[in-house]
């Protein structure tokens, strides 16, 4: 630890995706979510895994505070009002409602998180964060910029569900603010749910249909469920959509609308499903855009931080970058609500040491891209974890492995890799990731049905050597935490011609997915979408990662300098964390080739009564 700077420590739980940071000094930061350690997706729990992993940090046993990520008597305030609202209507009381409301309050906080730390042989102090204030200290704090405006967009903190903030030196000032109920992100999310995704888990699924439709209910959605401005204001009908009903969302109003039922998550998927999607995306990247512009202006910036979980939507963030420009739009690996712990931590960090640290630099001088903070493993309990289990391996050079691979790759295997720190946020980029080729034809459907045991429909993601992304892709800056689709070079469609009287059968026709992604044409079919787009990870020369040599390798052996890059797990289960939850993926899987810190595995040299030891953590989501 640096003898002059004092520790931070920064949480969030309680409502999804827990999670907790340690800020060591301006060039340290380690981050974690729960769920890699407990296994449950979007673990909501107390982050007592992450935090046992980050107190084996000398420096955890020196701090003197902690900060949550949010003000439970804001949130309190806002449960309140609802108990009434709601009382008042149905004329009867929600229990449920009133134990969240007993619960929430700075003092239970502040006891019930005391008595987690005292666990550890620490008593710092409690301190709580404004919500949308950690966001903005995530990506802010984060960025180049020295100056900026801040956008933050997600379903609801306190109160607020979008913020605009002014961030210079290491100062933030919030400049305005839109209040609960009326939310993009839960406008976004009744959409979804209607069309059969789940709240907090399935928005990006939603996201990836919209491309399958035609966006022809914008104006229907806009005359009926929410009004945009030009000066970036905006309103949603939420009393129509229900979006203060702690039971749910209304799907009265919408079924009437579009003459369709609510979609439960097992039943199929029809062309009027994509068609909704695609018109809620559009609406999305319009309020977006518009906010941002307001966001600016109001600011005298012109560089924009985003982040919230709107940001993690990056249809509309290559929206943002098409208008604004590629070097104007900072983003952050964790925009959700994980990321606020690392916020709430800067928060903390710059309070304790804010003499001791230059007004006019970036607090934080990190020498990675602030995505891989989590924890990492040896070669050497790797190497005992594959003995243990009698799986035959070869240990090989990281140069060597990686030319070993590239070549299997080329010939049309998928290799699973864990190498390194695991990645902050939800995206893999390159340290738990499952690799293939991107020129496979119906690679997209393959991978879904073998590997991941997830929808057709579900795009996958290019990995880039940066030198060589503008050949592809239609970008000329870095995008290293897959943030943002850009248009991908020579693309094109085999497409038959719709007629009008043909619209309405098509609606209620369930979507055929492999004659969709049939008729795409492209050098890279296996990570280009329906629009010609793709969810593009670039990785530069800096970059000591073993992916950026498996890449380097790949491209010595084809000419190819892209991959295909999807996390490593299947449907409903976590990120892989640790070289057990590696194996068991790698075993249940169709995955051909693992590398686990240097070692090289061989599906093909592994016993039937080996793999019967694993089981499958397939689970819905």
């Amino acid at each position: 630890m640096s003898a002059h700077l004092r520790p931070a420590l920064g949480l969030s739980f309680g409502y999804h995706d827990s999670a907790a940071t340690l800020i060591i000094d301006e060039n340290n930061i380690l981050a974690e979510h729960e769920e890699r350690f407990s296994r449950v997706k979007f673990d909501r729990r107390f982050p007592a895994g992450a935090l046992a992993w980050l107190a084996q940090d000398q420096s955890f046993l020196e701090l003197e505070s902690v900060q949550f990520y949010e003000k439970p008597n804001l949130k309190r305030g806002r449960l309140v009002k609802k108990l009434i609202s709601d009382t008042i209507s149905s004329k009867r009381i929600n229990p449920e409602l009133i134990n969240r409301i007993q619960l929430t309050s700075d003092k239970n906080f502040r006891l019930y998180i005391n008595q987690q730390l005292n666990k550890f042989g620490i008593s710092p102090k409690v301190y709580f964060a404004e919500h949308h204030l950690s966001h903005a200290a995530s990506v802010f704090y984060t960025s180049k910029f020295h100056t900026s405006a801040i956008l933050v967009i997600d379903g609801v903190g306190e109160k607020v569900s979008t913020s605009i903030w002014h961030g210079v030196g290491n100062d933030i000032k919030k400049l305005e603010e839109w209040k609960y109920p009326n939310s993009l992100g839960l406008f976004y999310a009744c959409f979804a749910l209607f069309c059969g995704f789940k709240v907090n888990s399935g928005e990006y699924k939603f996201m990836g249909l919209a491309p399958y439709g035609v966006p022809r209910y914008v104006d229907v959605i806009e005359q009926n469920f929410i009004q945009i401005f030009d000066d970036g204001n905006y309103r949603v009908n939420a009393k129509r959509l229900g979006l203060d009903n702690l039971a749910g969302f209304h799907m009265k109003s919408l079924e009437s609308i579009f003459n369709l039922k609510a979609r439960r998550n097992d039943e199929l998927i029809v062309q009027k499903h994509a068609d909704i999607a695609a018109s809620v995306q559009k609406i999305l990247d319009k309020a977006v855009l518009a906010l941002a512009r307001r966001a600016l202006r109001i600011s005298d910036s012109k560089v924009l931080c985003l982040s919230g979980g709107v940001a993690l939507n990056c249809v509309a963030n290559k929206n943002l970058v098409d208008n604004l420009g590629e070097n104007a739009v900072n983003f952050f690996s964790a925009s959700g609500d994980a990321g606020g712990s690392l916020g709430a931590a800067a928060l903390s960090f710059l309070s304790l040491n804010r003499k001791k640290l230059d007004p006019n630099e970036s607090p934080f001088r990190l020498n990675h891209n602030f995505s891989k903070l989590g924890r990492r493993f040896s070669k050497v309990s790797c190497r005992q974890l594959l003995e243990f289990y009698g799986i035959p391996f070869t240990l090989l050079q990281e140069r060597e492995a990686a030319r070993y691979l590239a070549q299997k790759i080329d010939l049309g295997a998928v290799v699973g890799v864990f190498s390194g720190p695991s990645e902050f946020g939800p995206r893999a980029l390159g340290n738990r990731s499952i690799f293939a080729d991107a020129r496979i034809e119906l690679g997209q459907i393959h991978l879904n049905q073998k590997i991941k045991f997830r929808e057709s429909f579900r795009p996958f993601a290019p990995i880039v050597l940066s030198e060589y992304a503008n050949d592809y892709f239609k970008m000329s800056s870095d995008s290293p935490f897959m943030l943002r689709t850009v248009e991908v070079r020579e693309f094109s469609r085999d497409m038959t011609p719709t007629n009008q009287e043909e619209v309405l059968e098509i609606q209620l026709r369930p979507l055929n997915i492999l004659n969709e992604i049939s008729s795409i044409k492209s050098k890279i079919p296996g990570v280009t979408h329906l629009d010609g787009s793709a969810r593009v990870q670039t990785i530069n020369s800096a970059d000591t990662s073993f992916s950026r040599t498996l890449l380097e390798e790949f491209y010595e052996v084809s000419q190819m300098p892209v991959l295909i890059n999807t996390s490593f797990n299947v449907r409903g289960e976590p990120m892989v964390s640790s070289p057990e939850d590696a194996l068991n993926c790698f075993m249940t899987t169709g995955i051909d080739f693992l590398y686990l810190e240097g070692l090289v595995v061989d599906k093909n040299q592994v016993s039937n009564a080996q793999k019967e030891k694993f089981v499958s953590k397939v689970e819905e989501d």
